[in-house]
């Protein structure tokens, strides 16, 4: 699997200086997705509740697949032979009265041919939540690969319910939540307490209060700040408040954590330092010790509210 860029390559990089926060997550969940799709994973899901805009994201992210052909499947299929029906359809075959083991195994036959063509097939199936248990297994049958073979397709998958209400379900690669993101228009030049704000591909996407103890980041659902990537370990690093101040502390990751473009095992962070793990950056900013002379400097700056806990991206791959 291709890793889209490392530490090293963006170790010359900062955030960018704008303080304007995300007020449309879509740009970010479409590097997202391009992500998923160059680093050829098999299935990634979106969530967000009505009105979040996943309608949106899958139409503006099928346009930009030009190297494979695309199903944009948008009914709610109880019954997986319908879905497989439509599914066909899409890439173009008539349908065909055939059994449902039938037309799985035409459909694999037809992603592996498109493979071995050099292409990349996508498969788009939005409201997956509302479909019936045999059409969701149908669909991990279909886009994970058998043991030791790679991926030849990506299905993108979107949701109103949260990850946990689809336990059980396909194990997804990659989720990312549109329902967790800024909404506020300007971030305050000094945050009220230590924080993280977090760029995916240099994009702001979102912002962390560090008000715990303890405040790990990785990959796995157990954490505080979750992030995805093939080369993010579960739990890849933690932060540590200490008498002496906030610690960045690496937990044994594979891949390691840098600071400011240096590989770390343990270092104190100061206001400003910037983590780097994988396309993640994480910018730590901490009150100025003269809160009063700030107010008065930024003015009406509005403060950064969150929808919920940081959640864009979770990666539930072992």
């Amino acid at each position: 699997m291709k890793k889209t860029t490392t530490a090293s390559d963006n170790a010359g990089k900062s955030p960018p200086d704008s303080k304007t926060a995300i007020a449309d997550p879509i740009p970010v969940a479409l590097d997202f997705l391009r992500a998923c799709h160059e680093e050829r994973r098999p299935l990634a899901l979106v969530t967000g509740a009505a009105g979040t805009g996943k309608s949106l994201l899958m139409h503006r992210f099928s346009a930009t697949v030009d190297d494979g052909p695309v199903a944009h499947i948008r009914n709610a299929h109880n019954d997986p032979h319908a879905f497989l029906e439509e599914l066909l359809s899409e890439f173009g075959f008539d349908a065909v009265e055939s059994s449902v083991s039938d037309l799985i195994r035409l459909t694999k036959v037809f992603l592996l041919h498109e493979h071995r063509k050099g292409l990349r097939p996508v498969v788009i199936v939005e409201n997956v939540d509302e479909l019936g248990p045999d059409t969701r297994e149908a669909i991990r049958e279909l886009a994970l690969p058998e043991a030791e073979a790679k991926p030849v397709s990506l299905f993108v998958l979107s949701s109103s319910a949260g990850v946990d209400a689809l336990s059980g379900e396909p194990q997804f690669e990659s989720v990312y939540s549109l329902d967790v993101t800024v909404r506020t228009s300007v971030l305050p030049d000094v945050p009220d307490c230590d924080t993280l704000e977090i760029y995916f591909h240099d994009r702001p996407y979102g912002l962390h209060r560090i008000e715990a103890e303890k405040t790990t980041i990785g990959r796995d659902g157990g954490n505080d700040v979750r992030v995805s990537g093939a080369f993010v370990s579960r739990f890849h690093t933690a932060l540590m408040k200490e008498s002496r101040g906030i610690y960045v502390v690496d937990l044994q990751s594979t891949n390691g954590t840098f600071v400011n473009g240096k590989r770390v095992t343990r270092r104190k962070l100061e206001h400003g330092d910037t983590i780097e793990i994988e396309e993640f950056k994480l910018k730590f900013l901490t009150p100025s010790t003269s809160t009063a002379d700030v107010s008065n400097a930024t003015g009406d700056s509005e403060t950064l509210a969150m929808q919920a806990p940081l959640d864009h991206l979770l990666d539930q791959s072992a």
